[in-house]
């Protein structure tokens, strides 16, 4: 029986139905698998398979793992897949013509360490030329640096990457990636390591043309204990970014905590 985790679903734009995308069995291992249904009706339109090249496990990001672009004519889905030769993963990112599912590009990103390389979250910019791709790639065993990736929507051809290794040179990771309305700028939401605290948030800003990076902005809460990251979203002016995830408090227990920054 097929299976599906972390399954997205998102309303495209072109009013053609819902694209949910999780992971199934296949041959091999599990894939990526997208399925197109229309919203009106609940018909299927059809399903787009990714079974990469290592013919291992596939599965997709744990936030918005499908975007469609702005004028619903593209549906990109982003996930972790099996590399070659190895049990370690890289990011795979995969667009999809909405009106019938078949590909038109795929693309790959593996750390330099060869190791367990996941991606957690895709936005897509305001004009749709680029799609944005972040989440943790490996670099040394059991420590992570935060990796964000662009690609040209045309092709897929990679168009920057950008890396943040905190200053404890511990885990970071990548929770969730927006941009602002106006493409001006591209935020990051994440989990920097601390010498002292544990985790703290971390909120990173880019440049989307380039990847050149804006600011970083840490988070510890009061119980200087483990804060993490988990999402955010940004003002319709983008005049401000709002960041939320889980704080300890003064009293050692877990809060809510958000956090506005000035934006663009």
């Amino acid at each position: 029986m097929a299976t599906t985790s972390r399954s997205v679903c998102l309303s495209a734009q072109t009013a053609r139905g819902c694209t949910p995308s999780g992971r199934s069995d296949g041959s091999g291992g599990r894939d990526l698998a997208t399925v197109a249904i229309d919203a009106g009706s609940g018909q299927g339109l059809w399903v787009a398979r990714y079974d990469g090249p290592g013919h291992g496990d596939e599965f997709t990001c744990w936030v918005t793992c499908v975007e469609a672009t702005p004028d619903g004519a593209t549906v990109v889905v982003t996930g972790a897949s099996a590399a070659t030769g190895t049990s370690n993963y890289a990011y795979v990112t995969v667009a999809y013509r909405a009106s019938d599912g078949a590909s038109r590009w795929s693309a790959r990103y593996d750390g330099p360490a060869g190791g367990n390389d996941y991606a957690n979250d895709l936005a897509i910019s305001p004009t749709g030329d680029r799609v944005f791709v972040t989440g943790q790639r490996e670099s040394a065993p059991f420590v992570n640096d935060v990796a964000t990736v662009a690609y040209d929507m045309p092709t897929g051809t990679q168009a920057w990457l950008a890396e943040f290794d905190g200053p404890a040179h511990g885990d970071d990771f990548a929770s969730t990636i927006a941009a602002s309305p106006d493409g001006l700028a591209l935020y990051v939401i994440g989990s920097a390591s601390s010498l002292t605290t544990g985790y703290d948030y971390l909120t990173l800003s880019y440049l989307p043309s380039s990847g050149a990076r804006r600011w970083a902005a840490r988070y510890d809460g009061p119980g200087h204990g483990d804060d993490l990251g988990f999402f955010l979203t940004v003002s319709t002016t983008g005049s401000r970014v709002y960041v939320t995830g889980s704080s300890v408090g003064a009293l050692g227990d877990g809060d809510f905590a958000t956090v506005a920054y000035e934006g663009a």
